[in-house]
């Protein structure tokens, strides 16, 4: 983590097959400190075509911390959906 930047955005193009069957992909971006999570955001990947998605926050980083991006398929009790993710970029910003 580059801890001159509080505000982080993570940028990527998506689409799933289970938004018709109610099985939404999902993207969530999360801040680790020694190994545990101290915040995370997320969001919906909500249709079936080829759509810019992005999560933005402030975070409070300091030295050795580290981000995890978790892209999701979706799920649900008895069936998985196919999300398809692309063109990921986490970046700081001003």
């Amino acid at each position: 983590v580059k801890t001159q930047f509080n505000n982080f955005k993570l940028t990527f193009w998506a689409k799933s097959t289970g938004v018709t069957s109610g099985i939404n992909g999902k993207a969530i971006l999360s801040l680790l400190r020694n190994g545990s999570v101290i915040k995370s955001s997320s969001i919906l990947v909500d249709d079936i075509i080829w759509k810019s998605y992005s999560i933005q926050d402030t975070y409070s980083v300091a030295s050795g911390d580290s981000f995890r991006v978790e892209l999701s398929a979706g799920i649900s009790q008895l069936f998985s959906g196919k999300s398809y993710f692309d063109l990921c970029r986490l970046y700081g910003i001003d």
